[in-house]
């Protein structure tokens, strides 16, 4: 993370605060990124540094299980910094975001001009990304309701948080996206049997003004059967080493059409 800082330096409160949020972003990003039973990271500020007027903080895991995907940290950081550059440009929730997130990054941009504050950005080996007023409007707009009528939506269930008797879940769909959803009007039990599970919503789903769903309040929720394992390419062009079998048998068997 960077901040720009004036000639009196940064408030220590807003700067542990920056900190908080950035983490909390990263958190989630991590989760969505890499959804269920997933050992998950304790972020640690590494080193910082001081460039001119520019405040540098090298953030990491303390440690790493050895049970993640060895690549997964790098790829947690590109998303937020990949997230973040796509909210310079267009009021749209990126890959790997969800409401929360963004609301994160708009609050990291809300103290720009403030206790010091000149500029924010995050970045990784290959890119830096801005949290200006440009990525503050977008970020607000891509959560802003332009739209609503009563869907449904696939996805996975992950919980978001159960404060106060009320419960809020994630729908983490095929395009690697969470859309909030308020559950109030189902049994909690169900709710909680359907976590970590292949689900479809239905409800009134409200989007942006981009047609991305943004919010789902529920009415129903069923579980989808397993999927079924799709066939590999050797099946597909009948090309295993010792099969006899011609192409169009492959095929025929891929199909469950068995020919006489």
């Amino acid at each position: 993370m960077l901040i720009g800082r004036d000639a009196g330096g940064v408030s220590v409160r807003t700067y542990v605060q920056l900190f908080q949020q950035i983490i909390a972003a990263l958190e989630v990003v991590d989760r969505l990124h890499f959804p269920g039973r997933m050992h998950r990271l304790d972020w640690a500020v590494q080193s910082t540094t001081s460039e001119d007027d520019t405040l540098v903080a090298h953030l990491a895991p303390r440690s790493v299980s050895s049970r993640r995907p060895i690549n997964s940290v790098d790829m947690t950081a590109a998303a937020l910094v990949n997230g973040v550059a796509v909210l310079e440009h267009t009021p749209e929730i990126p890959r790997y975001f969800d409401e929360r997130v963004i609301d994160r990054v708009r609050m990291v941009g809300d103290r720009l001009g403030q206790h010091g504050v000149r500029s924010i950005g995050v970045s990784n080996q290959d890119r830096h990304a801005s949290i200006d007023d440009d990525v503050r409007r977008n970020a607000r707009e891509a959560i802003t309701e332009a739209s609503s009528a009563y869907s449904s939506l696939v996805g996975r269930l992950d919980v978001i948080s159960n404060r106060r008797d009320r419960l809020r879940v994630g729908l983490l769909t095929d395009q690697s996206r969470a859309v909030i959803c308020e559950v109030d009007r189902l049994d909690r039990r169900l709710v909680l049997d359907h976590f970590d599970k292949r689900v479809v919503v239905a409800g009134l789903l409200r989007r942006n003004a981009l047609g991305q769903p943004v919010k789902l309040e529920a009415e129903s929720i069923e579980v989808l059967p397993p999927q079924e394992p799709r066939a590999s390419a050797y099946e597909l062009l009948g090309l295993m080493a010792d099969d006899p079998r011609s192409t169009e048998q492959v095929m025929d068997d891929v199909r469950g059409r068995r020919a006489g």
